[in-house]
């Protein structure tokens, strides 16, 4: 499962981007999707960045790495329209602990959940599931098996 960490920054998108594409260790899709530049470093193969066009950057990393590594090899590269050196102004979005731990954990001998179960579960976020305590009773009916919800 991977983490991910947004940084607000003052860098130029369209500056960024060109500078990065003249990077060899880069790897992206130069169309982008929507303004939001998404972009692989060779030797980093389970990291992603995302930059958007409002300065916001986004690194998406393995549960068991560090951001900070992909952070420093890719700061040279960030520059404003000015094509000066860019900084992170702020973390946007952390992951915190609560987000890290929000799930369902099932007990069971059966493999396979009835149908019904996994409507239920896709029509509410876990949010929901944990304020209705209905929610949880008629889960552990439907499924007919021990249900901890964090």
């Amino acid at each position: 499962m991977k983490k991910k960490i947004w940084f607000q920054t003052d860098l130029g998108y369209e500056a960024t981007r060109e500078k990065l594409k003249q990077q060899k260790d880069v790897i992206a899709d130069w169309e982008c999707y929507k303004g939001i530049l998404t972009i692989y470093l060779k030797g980093m193969k389970d990291f992603s960045i995302q930059i958007t066009t409002k300065g916001k950057l986004g690194i998406f990393y393995p549960a068991t790495a560090n951001y900070e590594a992909v952070l420093e090899k890719l700061k040279p590269f960030l520059i404003k329209a000015d094509g000066s050196q860019a900084k992170i102004i702020s973390v946007i979005k952390e992951p915190t602990t609560k987000e890290k731990d929000r799930h369902i954990v099932i007990k069971t001998e059966d493999p396979i959940p009835i149908p019904e179960a996994l409507e239920l579960m896709k029509k509410y976020p876990i949010a929901k599931i944990q304020q209705k305590k209905g929610l949880i009773q008629k889960l552990k009916e439907l499924l007919n098996m021990e249900i901890d919800v964090p």
